[in-house]
């Protein structure tokens, strides 16, 4: 996911779009505890919001 999220992060344009992207980043990092699902899940949509026109 590394190279994806990298790429994603240069298309968002805002400071919390950036933000989620590095969440993102630091969540597909080794293992992770139950409640990084919903932290992804935020970002994710952050992102997604991000990104609409």
């Amino acid at each position: 996911p590394g190279p994806w999220l990298a790429e994603l992060a240069s298309n968002v344009r805002t400071p919390r779009g950036r933000a989620a992207v590095m969440t993102l980043q630091s969540l597909t990092r080794g293992p992770q505890p139950a409640g990084a699902v919903l932290q992804a899940a935020n970002a994710v949509e952050d992102v997604w919001e991000d990104l609409q026109p």
